[in-house]
């Protein structure tokens, strides 16, 4: 119907008096519309638009687009519209529900705005925000008032904010997807449950009581959920992060959240083999992800094996070189093998990359103490010291080590710094 360098329009329409206008989510990557293979196996008429890339729909184009999508619908005699679309499709199919005069929208993680300002605190989006053509407000007109509208998300999801915003905009009724986090129609993908929600509301016969009872049982089926509940647990109990790992794996065993959940948690619970063992086996499907080598470099580091923890984080470094929690893991190995002059090399660089990184002066300090570089290693005592509260257990380290330091100097003859 419609194609250009940054959207393409394209219609399956099999009759019917119903007609979904679909709108493909982030990072897309296909040409296919959203929900495509399934209303058309469901027999559904469909409308795809589809992104070519992350523009959100606020391109110029948008509407003429829109105007042959109408047209498309008028000249198919269709009564009912179901603008349909998950996270950035979500905001594409609200954003422009009034031009195609839809009766109904599903809104699966929806967004109410791509700047960082709007709602607050909101920051997962701002590298689209940065373009000023993605910056300007959301016109409540282009929603449509008289739609049915269906917003499903995760109520601890930062997603909850949005549909706070549509809500109080427009009105609608938000589906909880507990522990679905930014990730709701997958979710009812894996649970599912996808196909009976869409068709239920499409024809009107869908049941809050009904979806949560069934959605409880369901979403057991979902990997997601298992990583999120782990997530959730692994802070306090990582026995139970433990379970919601294998559980997960179990449905999807290359999973790399989960393979990394399963090391963090091993590690918590103190069963360092057993970690040397599960981040041995992630690498193996995944040798590439940082985060299973930075795994088996703090096991190897419980282990006393310096050497493989010190080869393991510089291999988790090869694969993302400027992430400071990686290069202080190896500064760690380092300070603890006794290779005190490579640390202090290593701790300049972490520093460089996470200034108000307290815990990395502490590690430099350490080193050049021990290399017995004294007045350096109270220097970065006193500079790390800057960059915590002296309610923190970690102050008082930063104290007692410079006043250790002081009387190491007073005795010397002289500095050896």
């Amino acid at each position: 119907m419609y194609e250009d360098n940054d959207l393409i329009v394209r219609s399956v329409l099999q009759g019917g008096k119903k007609c979904f206008v679909t709108f493909a989510p982030l990072d897309h990557g296909k040409l296919d519309g959203f929900g495509e293979q399934f209303l058309l196996r469901g027999g559904y008429s469909a409308i795809h638009v589809v992104a070519k890339w992350n523009h959100w729909y606020q391109l110029p184009q948008m509407k003429p687009a829109i105007e042959a999508i109408v047209g498309k619908i008028s000249n198919n005699s269709f009564e009912v519209t179901i603008a349909y679309g998950s996270s950035m499709g979500a905001y594409g199919a609200l954003m422009h529900s009034t031009f195609l005069s839809a009766n109904i929208i599903l809104a699966f993680s929806p967004q109410f705005s791509i700047d960082p300002e709007e709602p607050p605190y909101e920051k997962r989006w701002v590298k689209f925000a940065t373009k000023s053509n993605y910056r300007k407000k959301l016109n409540g007109d282009r929603i449509s008032k008289t739609a049915q509208k269906y917003y499903f998300c995760d109520p601890a999801n930062p997603d909850h904010r949005h549909v706070e915003l549509y809500k109080k905009l427009a009105g609608g009724v938000e589906v909880a997807t507990i522990f679905a986090e930014h990730h709701s129609a997958q979710m009812l993908k894996d649970a599912q449950l996808l196909k009976k929600v869409v068709i239920s509301i499409a024809e009107e016969d869908f049941s809050l009581p009904n979806f949560y009872s069934e959605y409880h049982l369901g979403r057991r089926k979902s990997p997601l959920y298992w990583a999120a509940l782990g997530d959730r647990a692994i802070a306090r109990r990582p026995n139970v992060a433990l379970y919601a790992a294998n559980r997960g794996l179990a449905l999807d065993h290359v999973n790399i959240r989960l393979l990394i959940m399963r090391c963090v948690a091993l590690l918590k619970l103190g069963s360092i083999e057993r970690a040397i063992e599960a981040a041995q086996a992630g690498i193996k499907i995944n040798a590439r992800h940082p985060a299973l080598w930075r795994a088996l470099s703090v096991a190897m580091q419980r282990m006393a094996r310096w050497d493989d923890a010190i080869d393991a984080a510089k291999k988790a470094i090869f694969f993302r070189p400027a992430d400071p929690d990686l290069h202080r893991v190896l500064l760690d190995a380092l300070v603890l093998s006794g290779k005190t002059q490579a640390a202090v090399t290593q701790a300049r660089t972490t520093i460089a990359l996470a200034p108000n990184h307290a815990a990395a002066y502490m590690r430099g300090a350490e080193a050049h103490e021990a290399n017995g570089e004294f007045t350096d290693a109270i220097n970065l005592v006193r500079q790390g010291r800057a960059h915590v509260s002296p309610t923190e257990a970690l102050y008082e380290k930063f104290q007692a080590i410079e006043a250790r330091l002081m009387v190491i100097l007073r005795v010397l003859p002289h500095d050896p710094g």
